[in-house]
């Protein structure tokens, strides 16, 4: 695990030089801070930070091949490198370190560019032929790991973290408009975009190859739906065990300390109780709880770890945790609006402090049909035979009656191919009057479907609910949240690892009928069906039981008490003018509509809050006296 730099020139008289590598990485230590490798040759410069996770001793990189005309440097971890190892062994590769990260460059020799779909594993790797002139950048299947690149007529530039492109620059690259406002309609940034022009996030699945200036984008891996309906529900089971179990398997090698998250929920209940079946010492678990109870899953928790024996920490958070904020907007690089970003940064920060390597329960919801929208769009599937036109005609009719109408909700939600705003974020309509008149003439050639109808399926998903779970599995779970939990972890050298994003297991579950996941019996409606029915007798019959608890945290509360003050000054008109982007006075309406208890606006509150203070950190760099971070990264 590590954060990964380099500079290919595209002037052949330009040499790339360590000095030019070094600052790239040392922005980004928290990311490796065990070691850091350069190589530079001609064109061509890498660079990374480490965390040493496996072969601590001979694992540095840049790691090459026998004869040194291949290179590679890698963030991530491959769980399938022994074997691909023995393999290559056999075919007469030799090798000098025990690390994953030396399979690439001799799986390439032996594959070339299809070597990624052997790989099982989350990864950004940067590898440079020097033969061919050739430069692979690659993203893994689901973007657990980041990549970031920028083009130019004389560069290509790239990286982990934005931040660290940003100290090649002489100044900030100007804002991405798009990036600005499909940040307000979802509150994260869809890849590609990122929040600067020109610099783009690699999409997963994807890679990059640049041979003598010649830049093409391919992508390596997808998946759909194509349900099986001829397989029973025990063979599914079976096979959801043996795959699941197999991944979590493959997640705990590691030479360092490794625990879990653990909330009380399905999935970590069950990555967990699969630990505790695997691992020949008790599983370290680690969660979060909150004081007001209506928040709080700590109990559930305890209940898991006390049927698997796990050794067990928790924290409880409370509003103080709000002064991270600023801490976030540097680790994040770019506004990100999702608010459990706080107990996550937390929790990784408790967990770092016990153990290197935590498996978690991600994926789970868009496997199996987990989140409660599916419920609210499946209860809608039959206006869904309604034709286009007239979905839209009564959509607009529910967002223009008065606020309190009876069956405005209702309306609104008809327009089921607004599925990301009506379920994630701010509907399109509802930006009229967030956004200023200055900005609103920019955006006006921004598509706000651009994402839905990128990920629509093109009519391969035969199921309902099949494109809203592709959409969220290519869109909501990348870029929020696999974002969220890679930049709040690193943030404190922490490796996280998913075992429910094995490829093998997400094929499979592709396979199987929607009502094996979202199970609809004597009017009740049960969410991810077939895994709770897999794991039933390993799970303890509290959490066996417990409806869906999504993870939220009190900000509405907050914004009324502890963050009160804060909120009214930097969300104050003043600034806001200064910025040009909101709207002062729709602002200010939201929040004291908010602060009296009139209305719930945390939501969009939070985006505008966590925006604000991204612009006054990044932009404005108003912390620069507080901390030589944000100023040195921003040489211009």
């Amino acid at each position: 695990m590590c954060g990964i730099s380099g500079i290919l020139s595209l002037k052949k008289e330009e040499k790339i030089t360590p000095g030019m590598i070094a600052p790239m990485c040392e922005v980004m230590r928290h990311r490796g801070p065990d070691e850091e490798g350069i190589h530079c040759h001609g064109p061509i410069g890498l660079g990374m930070r480490r965390l040493t996770v496996i072969d601590l001793d001979s694992g540095q990189q840049p790691i090459f091949n026998e004869d040194g005309s291949i290179c590679v440097v890698f963030n991530g971890e491959i769980y399938n490198y022994k074997i691909l190892r023995e393999t290559l062994i056999k075919k007469g590769h030799a090798f000098r370190t025990q690390s994953d990260t030396e399979v690439l460059v001799h799986l390439y020799e032996e594959e070339g560019e299809d070597f990624l779909s052997s790989l099982n594993g989350m990864f950004a790797i940067a590898l440079w032929d020097q033969k061919h002139e050739k430069l692979i950048l690659a993203r893994d299947r689901f973007g657990e790991k980041p990549l970031h690149y920028l083009c130019s007529s004389k560069r290509i530039t790239f990286s982990s973290e934005l931040k660290s492109i940003l100290t090649t620059l002489p100044e900030l690259p100007r804002l991405h408009t798009e990036a600005v406002y499909q940040y307000f309609l979802s509150n994260y940034i869809p890849a590609p975009l990122t929040i600067y022009d020109g610099i783009k996030k690699l999409l997963p699945g994807h890679y990059l190859r640049i041979v003598k200036g010649e830049i093409s984008e391919i992508k390596y891996w997808d998946f759909t739906y194509e349900p099986d309906y001829t397989m029973g529900e025990s063979y599914i089971s079976e096979r959801i065990y043996d795959l699941l179990e197999d991944s979590v398997r493959l997640r705990l090698v590691s030479d360092v300390p490794l625990g879990a998250f653990l909330s009380g929920g399905i999935d970590s209940s069950v990555i967990v109780g699969l630990m505790s079946r695997l691992m020949d010492r008790p599983v370290q678990t680690f969660s979060i709880g909150f004081k007001e109870e209506k928040y709080d899953e700590s109990s559930f928790a305890l209940e898991v770890s006390r049927a698997f024996g796990t050794e067990h920490k928790e924290q409880i958070i409370e509003a103080s945790a709000i002064g991270l904020i600023n801490d976030l907007v540097w680790y994040f690089d770019e506004p990100f609006g999702d608010s459990t970003a706080i107990p996550n940064y937390l929790l990784s920060k408790m967990t770092r402090q016990n153990v290197t390597v935590a498996l978690s329960g991600d994926g789970g919801d868009e496997l199996f049909a987990g989140y409660t929208r599916y419920f609210r769009m499946d209860a809608r599937r039959k206006w869904n035979l309604l034709p286009r036109s007239l979905r839209k005609q009564l959509a607009a009719t529910g967002r223009i009656l008065p606020k309190h109408t009876r069956g405005k909700a209702f309306l609104q939600s008809l327009g089921i191919e607004d599925y990301p705003f009506f379920c994630l974020g701010s509907a399109p309509a509802q930006l009229e009057g967030l956004l200023s008149e200055e900005f609103k003439a920019e955006t006006r050639d921004c598509n706000p479907y651009r994402f839905s109808e990128m990920y629509s399926l093109n009519g391969k998903g035969r199921e309902f609910l099949s494109p809203f779970m592709y959409y969220d599995t290519k869109v909501y779970l990348p870029d929020d949240i696999l974002v969220k939990v890679d930049r709040m972890s690193m943030a404190h050298s922490l490796e996280t690892r998913v075992p429910f994003l094995d490829h093998r297991l997400v094929e499979f579950v592709a396979t199987i009928p929607e009502n094996l996941k979202l199970r609809k019996s004597t009017g009740e409606k049960i969410g991810k069906y077939i895994l709770k029915k897999t794991f039933n007798s390993l799970l303890p019959e509290v959490i066996q039981k417990r409806p869906k608890h999504g993870f939220t945290l009190p900000v509405d509360l907050w914004f009324r008490d502890e963050l009160r003050e804060m909120a009214l000054d930097v969300l104050s008109e003043s600034h806001l003018k200064r910025i040009g982007i909101l709207n002062p006075r729709a602002v200010s309406q939201m929040l004291h509509e908010h602060l009296q208890g009139k209305a719930n606006h945390k939501d969009t509150l939070w985006s505008c809050f966590v925006f604000v203070l991204w612009y006054q950190n990044w932009i404005e760099m108003k912390h620069a006296d507080e901390s030589n971070r944000f100023s040195s990264v921003c040489q211009g």
